[in-house]
This record gives structure tokens, C-alpha cells and sequence, in this order.
């Protein structure tokens, strides 16, 4: 602190007059106030009286802060979002995020499959067709094959 009160020769501003002499400060040397001392707004109204200017601060993380919770709160969208979560949750969802190719057909893919992994039967199918992709153009035959060879085929397989 003792750099922002140097005075104006050494290059610098001076934000708060410097006390003169004989005067004695009234800040505890701990940072608390003592029992029946002046309040935080008492103690800043005196030193704007004295020549000092208020302005904003950055204060690092893990310094406690005089604001009152209302001053603390979220944002809108993030109270908002924070309850989507908690109810995508109680529906047994949860928001991930994928690294995916950037291209309309894998968007469409993965948002499809995420829409469709409640059901255990199409995440084994989703999970075999990713283990091997020939399954998929096998199956795709056999769902092209026309008349009684076809549905000869798709009877012995279930389908």
C-alpha cells in the first residue's frame, strides 16, 4: 500500500492525503474493528472527508467481502441453468461435453444417440455397430432383400 501514497515527485499520485503530523490513525493494525468502534461505512466516510476517492477494487480469491448475500448472487441464466441440471438429474440425465469432428453429420449422430442412450438394447446396438461397422452394412442387406428370401431371412434372424 505504501506505494500508492508516495507523493506526486516520485512519479506517482498521491490517492489519500498522508496524515499530518500528530495525528494518529484510527485503522487497527489486524484489519477488525474493535467492540464499540466506528463502523466500516464510518470509517469511509472519514477518509472521503479527508481527501481520499472510493473506487472499485479487484480482491483475490479467498479474502472475505464485506457484501451482503444479495450483492453475491448468480446471475439469471446461471440460477436458471443450475436448475435444469438439477432436474435433468432427478431424471437420470447429466450434460457432458464431447470432443466430436466438426460436421453436421457427427452433431446430428451424437445428438441422436445421446436422445436414444436410455435404452439398454440401442446402446448395445450403438456399441456393436461402433465395435464393427460390418454388422451395420450386413444388416442393411438383409433389410434389402426382397420377397420370400427376404422375409425368410428376417424371420431366422428375429427382425
Amino acid at each position: 500500500m505504501k506505494p500508492m501514497l508516495r507523493e506526486e515527485s516520485a512519479g506517482q499520485i498521491r490517492i489519500c492525503p498522508s496524515h499530518s503530523e500528530g495525528e494518529q490513525s484510527s485503522s487497527n493494525t489486524d484489519g477488525q474493528q474493535a467492540e464499540g468502534g466506528p463502523t466500516t461505512e464510518e470509517l469511509v466516510a472519514e477518509l472521503v472527508k479527508r481527501g481520499c476517492a472510493v473506487t472499485p477494487a479487484l480482491v483475490g480469491p479467498n479474502i472475505a467481502s464485506t457484501l451482503n448475500a444479495s450483492a453475491r448472487r448468480r446471475s439469471a441464466d446461471a440460477e436458471r441453468k443450475a436448475r435444469e441440471r438439477e432436474e435433468d438429474e432427478k431424471k437420470g440425465w447429466k450434460q457432458i461435453t464431447v470432443r466430436a469432428a466438426n460436421t453436421p453429420m457427427a452433431r446430428e449422430f451424437l445428438m441422436a444417440a445421446a436422445a436414444k442412450s436410455k435404452s439398454p438394447k440401442i446402446l448395445k446396438a450403438l456399441r456393436a455397430a461402433l465395435d464393427d461397422p460390418a454388422l451395420v452394412l450386413i444388416g442393411r442387406k438383409v433389410l434389402g432383400l426382397k420377397g420370400n428370401v427376404g422375409a425368410e431371412v428376417r424371420r431366422a434372424l428375429g427382425l
